[in-house]
Parts: C-alpha cells; sequence; structure tokens
C-alpha cells in the first residue's frame, strides 16, 4: 500500500470559558476514540496569558488507516468541504478547520474563521512535486 500522509495533526484551544470534557467531547466528535485512548493521546499544554489561562489540546497520528478514517469522516460530512487548492500549501500540508460549536453538538462541519479546531494532514509524495502531492491528496480524499 502506497503511503499517502506522513501524519495527521490536531489542535483545539480551550478558552476560561469553555469547559474541559465538553472540549474533549467536541475533539471526539472527528476522533472516535474511547474514553481511554483519548486520555491516553490527548497531550495537554497550558498557555499563560494576561488575560487568562488557555489550554491547548493537540493530537498527532501517523496511523494511515485512522487518518483515512478521520478524512473520510470529515469529507462525507453533510455541510463539510475540502478544497485542496485552497487548503493545501506548497509543502504538501492540507489544512481543515471544524467549527467548534457544531463539534460540541456531534456533527462536523468545515469553517474558515472562528472558534475552530485546527486538523493539519501532512502529505507525503516522493518527490514531493506539486502533481505528485495533488495526486495523493486526491486518493486520499477518494476523488
Amino acid at each position: 500500500m502506497k503511503k499517502l500522509v506522513h501524519y495527521l495533526e490536531l489542535r483545539a484551544f480551550k478558552y476560561p470559558t469553555e469547559s474541559s470534557d465538553k472540549l474533549k467531547r467536541a475533539i471526539n466528535t472527528v476522533l472516535e476514540l474511547n474514553e481511554k485512548q483519548l486520555t491516553k493521546k490527548l497531550k495537554k499544554e497550558t498557555l499563560q496569558t494576561k488575560e487568562a489561562e488557555i489550554v491547548k489540546y493537540t493530537y498527532r497520528t501517523s496511523n494511515h488507516g485512522e487518518i483515512k478514517n478521520i478524512v473520510k469522516k470529515i469529507t462525507s460530512a453533510e455541510k463539510s468541504s475540502v478544497d485542496p487548492t485552497k487548503q493545501m500549501d506548497e509543502e504538501g500540508s492540507l489544512y481543515i478547520r471544524i467549527n467548534k460549536q457544531k463539534a460540541y453538538q456531534g456533527k462536523i462541519e468545515t469553517e474558515r474563521t472562528g472558534d475552530i479546531i485546527h486538523i493539519r494532514i501532512k502529505v507525503a509524495a516522493y518527490p514531493a512535486t506539486k502533481k505528485n502531492l495533488d495526486d495523493n491528496l486526491k486518493e486520499l480524499l477518494g476523488r
């Protein structure tokens, strides 16, 4: 099987007005892990600002099957759109932003700005030409 991706990285920030448990549920709308896996794999970092304490949660995986399932879930969601021409940079990173409020409700909707869950997928290609990256991304997205 050809390697299509190097890794997937998910980031979400918890602001003082948000519940940690609620944010973890929103993240898990995308990841679909059991409670033990979520607790084990989700990294937590506290960032101190003048206004408030912000908690950043990060999840990273290089498991190809897991990444493919997450991508399929995002791209098959009713109000979700992934446009590789606008969302992939020249280095092969595909950026997807999920509406955090909708994820709290168990729904997946992509967003451009706002209160979001950030997903970065590093597409694999050798040599890393634009065409090879585009071809692998299309295969990953099932297009």
